[in-house]
This record gives C-alpha cells, structure tokens and sequence, in this order.
C-alpha cells in the first residue's frame, strides 16, 4: 500500500514538477515576448521622439521664417503706405499745376486772340508802309548817284589832305623831339641853378646811435659830390670832437669845437666834391660813449 502511494505520489510529484517546467518554460516565452514587445516599444518611442523633435525643430523653422515674413510683411505695408501718402501728394500737386496750366492756356488764348487782332492791324500799316518804302528807295537811288558824285570829289580832297598831314606829321615829331631835349635841359638848368645857389639837400644819416670805446676814434665817411656844407646835429653821453677831412684835401681842415670838447652841439662843416671824412673821439679815458646824430648834405 505504501509503495502504491509511493508511486502515486512520485506519478505526482512527475507530473507536478513537469507541469512547473511548462509554466516555467510559458513564463520566460511569455516574458521573452513581453521583453520583444517592450524593446519595439522603446525603439517606436525613441522614432517618435526624435520624429517629434524634427517636427517641432521644423515648426521653430516655420514660425522663425512666419516671423520673417511678418515683420517683412509690416514693412512692406508701411513702405506702401509712405508711397501712397507721397503718390497722394504727388498728385495733389499735379492736380495743382494742371489747373494752373489749364487758367495759363485760356489767358494765353486771349492773349493770342487780342495779338491776332493786333497783327491784322499791323499787317495793313505793313502794307502802307511798303508803299512808302517803295517811293523812298525810288529817292535813295537818286541821292545813291549824287552821293558818288560827292565821293569822288572827298577823294580827291582827301589825297590832298594826306599828303599835307604827312608833311604835318613829321614836323610834329620834330617839335616833339625839340621839346624834349628842351626839356631836359631846363631840368639840367635848374639842379645847376640849385646847386650853384645851395638850395638843394639830402639827409646822410637821421637820428643815428653809435656807441665806440674810451679814448678811441668812430671814423664816418661820405660822397659829396658837389661843393656845399655839411650840418651835424649830435648828442653824447661823453665829451668829445670831431675832425673832418677830405680826399680833396688830403688832410684835416676843421676842428670841432676849436678846443676842448663837447656832448652835444650843431655845427656846419664846408665840403669839396669827392669823399667827406668825418672822424669822432672820445676823450673820456675810463667810459665808453653813446652817439645820437643827424647830418645834413646842402649843395
């Protein structure tokens, strides 16, 4: 009896452990098929997410260009309507200067229509003054042969004429050329008349500052031309004199002061034509002098 239930309980345990590896090999197809399913469903997934990324990546791109076409669109809607305005205006202004034309054609009209009757008018005084102009040309014809007539006569007197002009002509150049040298010679005339009485002068030096050393000589020298006088018009911070000389005479011939010595004064020297020296000393043995002087050239 045992060993029949045994047997029937190892029949069972068989069946029940066959039954386990059924279910068991159930269960992994069933889980191998839900792993299968579960993969396509994440790789579907990952395809839609990346088909929604494009999608949405295409939107952006469609509302970025929408966008565009947008702000474009306003512009163009504001350039149009700027061009309107100034078309608007544009037109107002033709429209302005169209009637202004049309108000200057019908004056123009009038005035056509007013010069055509003034042209009628001078069209019939045309007339009559060709008439005149006729018998005036009539006349002019016969003063025409007068005038020849008169032109050979002024032809003639007119060779006579130039040839007494030529001869005229010539001695005007000659008295010209008289004149002239008469000229000259008054103006000659008068600077030796001048010099001879002493009237004219020249200044050498005005208002001229010199400073030279103690006890030394400041020598001038100047071309006098012509016999006259020398004035010397001098101040100095030291006591000094002066001796002239010439090339004429070839040595000193005035002292000035006659003795001594002064630090300022005026005096007139004679002089002969060629070269005036004029030498100055100072006669402080100690300082240095400072010379403000004019000289005056009479001849």
């Amino acid at each position: 009896m045992e060993n029949k239930k045994n047997k029937k309980a190892n029949i069972l345990s068989t069946v029940l452990v066959n039954k386990i590896r059924i279910l068991t090999i159930i269960l992994v197809i069933l889980l191998a098929s839900v792993s299968a399913l579960l993969f396509t469903q994440i790789d579907q997934n990952i395809q839609l997410s990346n088909t929604l990324s494009e999608t949405k990546n295409k939107y952006d791109a469609l509302t970025s260009s929408f966008n565009d076409l947008s702000n474009q669109f306003d512009k163009f809607k504001e350039y149009t309507n700027k061009q309107n305005l100034t078309a608007n205006s544009n037109y107002k202004d033709l429209k302005t200067r169209y009637d202004n034309l049309q108000a200057n054609y019908s004056a123009l009209t009038q005035q056509y229509s007013h010069l055509q009757t003034s042209y009628d008018d001078i069209k019939s005084k045309y007339d009559n003054l060709q008439i005149t102009y006729d018998n005036l040309k009539s006349s002019y014809l016969d003063l025409q042969i007068s005038y020849n007539n008169l032109k050979k006569q002024y032809d003639t007197l007119q060779a006579s004429f130039n040839g007494s002009q030529s001869s005229y002509d010539k001695l005007l150049a000659s008295y010209n050329s008289l004149q002239t040298s008469y000229n000259n010679l008054q103006s000659q005339y008068d600077d030796i008349k001048m010099i001879t009485n002493l009237q004219k002068n020249t200044i050498l030096d005005k208002d001229k500052t010199i400073e030279f050393e103690s006890n030394a000589t400041f020598p001038l020298s100047y071309t006098t031309a012509y016999a006259g006088y020398i004035i010397v018009n001098f101040n100095s911070t030291q006591y000094l004199f002066f001796k002239i000389s010439s090339n004429y005479t070839n040595t000193d011939y005035l002292r000035y002061p006659l003795e001594g010595a002064a630090n300022s004064g005026i005096f007139k020297i004679p002089v002969f034509p060629g070269t005036t020296r004029i030498s100055m000393r100072n006669t402080n043995y100690f300082y240095s002098t400072t010379v403000k002087y004019t000289i005056t050239y009479v001849f």
